[in-house]
């Protein structure tokens, strides 16, 4: 077996952490064909006692984690103090903890497993105070490891199982003993010769499909774009988990879930971000692209798939680092887009844990973070050009005139022709000579008609001027609202090919019909048909869909009046309306609101054409008057409007002056809690450490007492008489059988040897000192008092490092022995 397939276990404890440990040891195989780390809250001030405690229970070679050793098959590590521990090519590096920062030593090791050891990692949370381990099991979950965690009925504190359990990204939860069959079972199914067990879900593509549409509705995102390696690999891990033989089981077990649903969901969007990811990649984009783009005055970046927002942290980083460099001033915005809102909600806060300084230079986070006990928090000055906002690249509008769209690491999970589909929209969102780029390992296919390479090795890639699409490969999948159920595979397979006939159509719409958008009866964009990019523009804020947004505010009145005319009048289809105030200098904008039915909903097509209005006769009459219905309508809205306004102003007035004490107070309360809170974890943390050493120490007492009962029943079964003396000749422990040879009494305990009379021979007095000047043994053989002889041996007194610690003499009877001999003489 190769180093790097070695499946690794990591452990993290805390308070009640070593009992747990025993437990889950006691049980484990001494052959198991993997290696134990256990990382644990030690007291920088206290020796642990934990290699040997764990001794008692396992037979598997416990070791001390030095800098640089090598992990090794069927061994257990334990990490040092001070230290937080990392693994890379195999390796256990130590780093020094910083004294400034709150130390979550288990996140940063968990962290480093699942990066380096991705499929071949389990990471094992036992009992302890705090939330240390929650964030690294995310790491290890992402990159297909295994997450366990002790169960809250046995753990002695509940914190850090409770705070990994409340991610989502817990497959196991069980008592220390359960936990040894899970992770015996889990190594021995690596290792077996057999193939996967559930190879049957190919030959289940129905059941695919239905777990598929289960998705959907749940979440809706249709998971039937996905590569279907990706989708089954997940299945078989969640399979694996919940003990199903079968998809059709599975599928059972997932209808009656709402657990399940959110994790298989969970699992499938795959959230693995970090800064700086691929650090040459971002040199490479700072150096041939942001640099260029710097020189702007108006900047728009979209960063699709974010995630928890390192990435797009990250690119604006390097981008305000050019800017501060040379001095200019951009009217940036960066709009960072992704379909998991936990993730979003991550990186809209913009606080992460300390061990992104092994990420970030630390100039770089001086600079750009806010340290804190915790973590560090990004600055409030660097987070305002960010955007953050949930949006679904498959089936939401996307952004446009963009110059520079990143996409990294999200292909490798799509189907070849979502690839070109997402291809297309994204050369219709660049502006001309504008820049994309992917991730290391993906590429643009055969679409190099539409790109140019920049940079091949980290896939930076420029468009292409003067290509033409049909509209149905400039815009997203449209998603139809009266059938809400997703579309089975087979029947994905059946509408991707009449796509020529539908780009027949998108040509007829391109040449007859002036630029339009379809909408809802709310307002939803559901779909664009020409380029209305000089009536449509982008909103700051969160992203929606709803054509209100996107339009200035006459022309929004506009639209909404035709909308709500066509609504209440059946009669009419089709109407008309001027904005007078349209930048053209002898031109007028016409907006036209058509009305189409379908499945009795109702869905309106809005239209934008300049006309050249001069002429008298330009426009009928029947249209002039529908024009000043929509005008009178409009005017009545407007001076409800302004009411409202002013209502909304007079309370507005006094709802800031009640906010402004209320914010004032709240400040200080803040402050006192941020203070109270890092105090709390300061002594949490402390309180952990003692928890820890305390009962190690409470073990090793109950061993060592066993030991003394152990060695006086020896000796008094034995009937040897034991004198122990300490390096300053002074009695510090008799066995009851020196009493009656000697003149020592019980009050005699830690007084000099050399101020009592011991025996009637003072010689043995003077063989002490021998020992003591010489520290060579003397044996001698004595008649004591009571008539019988004493084989009296003098030894100096060694500890288990071979150091003197005083003297031991002992007296063993030797009466019958010389009694024996004389008569065998005779």
């Amino acid at each position: 077996m190769k180093n790097e397939d070695l499946v690794v276990v990591g452990i993290g404890a805390s308070a009640g952490g070593l009992e747990a440990l025993e437990r889950l040891f006691s049980t484990i195989p001494n052959d198991i064909k993997c290696a134990f780390i256990i990382v644990q809250h030690l007291s920088p001030d206290y020796k642990s006692l934990m290699n040997k405690l764990l001794e008692r229970v396992t037979h598997i070679p416990i070791t001390i984690i030095q800098d640089g050793m090598e992990i090794k098959n069927n061994t257990i590590y334990l990490n040092p103090p001070r230290k937080n521990v990392i693994i890379q090519n195999n390796r256990l590096l130590l780093e020094e903890q910083a004294e400034e920062v709150l130390h979550l030593p288990i996140d940063v090791f968990f962290h480093s497993l699942g990066i380096n050891k991705k499929s071949s990692s389990i990471g094992v949370i036992l009992s302890g105070t705090g939330r240390d381990g929650s964030q690294g099991i995310k790491t290890i979950k992402a990159n297909g490891g295994l997450v366990i965690t002790q169960d809250l009925k046995s753990a002695k504190f509940q914190g850090m199982p409770q705070s990994a359990i409340a991610t989502a990204c817990v497959d196991y939860t069980f008592n220390p003993e359960h936990i040894s069959k899970i992770i015996v079972n889990y190594i021995g199914y690596i290792y077996s010769s057999t193939s996967m067990p559930f190879s049957l879900i190919e030959a289940e593509d129905n059941n695919l499909s239905q777990v598929i549409n289960v998705l959907k509705d749940f979440t809706d995102i249709d998971f039937s774009r996905y590569k279907e390696t990706i989708i089954t690999r997940r299945l078989e891990r969640r399979m694996t988990v919940n003990k199903q033989r079968t998809l059709n089981e599975y599928l059972s077990f997932l209808n009656n879930s709402l657990d399940e649903k959110r994790i298989l969901s969970k699992e499938l969007l795959i959230g693995v971000s970090s800064f700086f990811r691929d650090k040459e990649a971002f040199l490479s984009l700072k150096d041939k692209v942001l640099t260029e783009l710097a020189k702007e005055k108006n900047l728009k970046i979209w960063c699709v798939g974010c995630s928890t927002g390192q990435e797009v942290y990250s690119l604006l980083i390097y981008l305000l680092e050019i800017m501060d460099n040379d001095k200019l001033d951009i009217n940036l915005k960066i709009f960072a887009t992704d379909v998991d809102k936990e993730s979003l909600n991550i990186a809209s806060l913009g606080f992460y844990p300390p061990q992104i300084k092994n990420e970030i230079d630390e100039k770089l986070i001086a600079k750009y973070f806010t340290a804190k006990k915790n973590g560090f928090q990004i600055k409030e000055n660097v987070r305002k050009y960010i955007v953050f906002a949930k949006h679904n690249i498959l089936t939401d509008s996307p952004f446009t005139k963009i110059d520079l769209i990143l996409c990294r690491n999200l292909f490798i999970y799509l189907k070849e022709e979502v690839q070109e589909k997402l291809l297309k929209m994204f050369y219709y969102c660049l502006k001309p000579n504008k820049y994309l780029m992917l991730g290391s390992s993906e590429n643009i296919g055969n679409q190099d008609n539409l790109f140019s390479i920049n940079d091949f090795k980290w896939k930076i890639f420029q468009k292409v001027k003067g290509q033409e699409l049909a509209l149905t490969e400039r815009l997203p999948y449209l998603i139809s609202k009266s059938n809400k159920k997703a579309k089975s595979l087979h029947e994905t397979s059946l509408i991707q090919q009449k796509n020529q006939t539908l780009q027949l159509l998108t040509e007829s719409f391109n040449k007859f019909i002036p630029p339009s958008i379809l909408v809802s009866q709310n307002g939803e964009i559901l779909y664009i048909l020409n380029d209305v990019s000089d009536f449509v523009h982008f909103q700051e804020g969160s992203f929606n869909q709803n054509i209100f947004s996107k339009v200035s505010k006459n022309i929004s009145i506009q639209i909404n009046a035709i909308i709500r005319k066509l609504k209440m009048n059946t009669e009419i289809d089709y109407l008309e309306s001027i904005v007078n105030d349209h930048n053209q200098a002898n031109d007028s904008l016409i907006i036209a609101g058509r009305k189409l039915t379908l499945n009795d909903e109702n869905y309106f097509i809005i239209s934008f054409e300049t006309r050249d209005l001069s002429s008298n006769n330009a426009v009928s009459e029947s249209e002039t008057l529908k024009r000043s219905l929509m005008i009178e309508d409009c005017e009545e809205l407007q001076k409800e409007l302004n009411y409202t306004k002013e209502n909304l102003r007079v309370a507005v007035e006094e709802l800031e002056s009640s906010n402004e004490e209320l914010q004032s107070s709240n400040e200080e309360l803040m402050a006192s809690n941020e203070e109270l809170q890092s105090t709390n974890e300061e002594l949490q943390s402390v309180n952990e450490e003692l928890y820890s050493v305390n009962n190690e120490f409470q073990e090793k007492i109950v061993e060592l007492e066993r030991m003394n009962i152990d060695t006086m029943n020896l000796l008094d079964t034995t009937e040897i008489g034991a004198l122990y003396l300490d390096n300053e000749m002074k009695i510090r422990k008799v066995t009851p059988l020196i009493y009656q040879l000697t003149n020592i009494s019980k009050t005699d305990i830690g007084r000099p040897i050399h101020d009592i009379s011991l025996i009637d021979d003072n010689s043995l007095l003077e063989d002490i000192k021998q020992v003591e000047e010489s520290l060579t043994s003397i044996d001698k053989q004595l008649q004591l008092r009571n008539g019988k002889s004493y084989l009296i041996r003098l030894r100096p007194y060694r500890t288990e490092y071979n150091s003197v610690d005083g003297i031991l003499v002992s007296f063993i009877e030797i009466s019958d022995i010389i009694s024996n001999f004389k008569q065998m003489q005779t």
